[in-house]
């Protein structure tokens, strides 16, 4: 038999808002896919771009559209929110697994056969996540997670609940996720607008399903400019107030251990943004940042990141 037809239909949904320069090359990366893309369907979310996105995507679709097994464009007729605009996507999906990717990152060649391999070697997965290859204008940086944040993968899915509302070890741009359990948790949290990733692992080890990691790169993580990384600021103050707000929200179900110290945890961070705020106008400079990873150090959470690093 050949096996060439025994293939999983995959979706690939994109997440775009005001990325025409970048849109293009993620869209090239999903059709070079050695998956074959007639087993690939595309879903494209555009979240009320100000920019041409819609009109460079609709150019390209017309080029490339019918390689598809399907393809879908939402485009909002207004700014939803990145949650929002990501569930969109992938309620429009209709296989069974999904690879969300943001309109400015890439796949490797191999991502989606990478992904289904690991799956059929692993029945039990879920939720799957591999290494990303961050870069930026500059060329290639570090690769993500590092050795110790790789090791919580290690651990059942309580464990990594707990750890997640100290430090998000997660990188979201290489999720590969099954769409049952999507839809069993309810999709991405939209109490939370400005990121669909960091509320959507807690939903998902808070139901008992472990975050797994393959240990290959299949993406490629573009780093510049966001809402959480800034060369003109420290702190995004509606980043981190909602920050806080997902932590508490998720809080309830701890063991009392872990809420001491996430709650002395947010006590100092409440103190390290009013210092850095009134003293440094929230500036980046060589005092300032010091000021921060001093703040950093005395965490409570530090000294469990220190634990765990001895153990892995």
């Amino acid at each position: 038999m050949n096996l060439l037809y025994m293939k999983e239909i995959v979706s690939v949904a994109v997440i775009s808002y005001n990325a025409s320069s970048t849109v293009v090359e993620t869209l090239d990366s999903i059709l070079k896919q050695d998956y074959g893309s007639q087993y690939i369907e595309l879903v494209i979310a555009d979240d009320h771009s100000l920019d041409d996105t819609c009109a460079v995507v609709g150019q390209w679709l017309e080029l490339h559209g019918n390689a598809f097994n399907n393809v879908e464009f939402i485009i909002n007729e207004q700014n939803n929110g990145v949650t929002k605009n990501y569930n969109m996507a992938c309620q429009r999906c209709s296989s069974l697994w999904i690879k969300p990717i943001a309109a400015d990152d890439i796949l490797l060649d191999t991502c989606i056969t990478d992904n289904m391999d690991y799956k059929q070697h692993n029945p039990q997965a879920q939720c799957i996540f591999s290494l990303s290859q961050c870069f930026n204008q500059s060329g290639l940086l570090a690769v993500i997670p590092n050795r110790t944040r790789a090791g919580l993968f290690g651990f059942n899915a309580n464990y990594q609940y707990h750890y997640l509302l100290l430090d998000n070890f997660v990188s979201a741009p290489s999720a590969f996720i099954c769409k049952d359990l999507l839809s069993t948790i309810d999709f991405a949290d939209e109490r939370f607008s400005l990121f669909e990733d960091y509320p959507l692992w807690l939903r998902i080890t808070r139901a008992g399903v472990k975050l797994d990691l393959m240990s290959k790169i299949t993406v490629m993580y573009r780093l510049g400019e966001s809402a959480s990384v800034s060369s003109s600021r420290i702190y995004n103050l509606k980043l981190s107030a909602q920050m806080d707000k997902v932590r508490v929200n998720y809080v309830s179900q701890m063991n009392v251990l872990f809420w001491v110290v996430l709650k002395l945890d947010m006590l100092i961070c409440a103190v390290q943004k009013k210092v850095i705020i009134t003293v440094f106008d929230n500036k980046p400079s060589m005092p300032a940042n010091a000021v921060y990873k001093v703040f950093q150090y005395l965490k409570p959470s530090t000294v469990v990141k220190l634990v765990v690093r001895l153990f892995n």
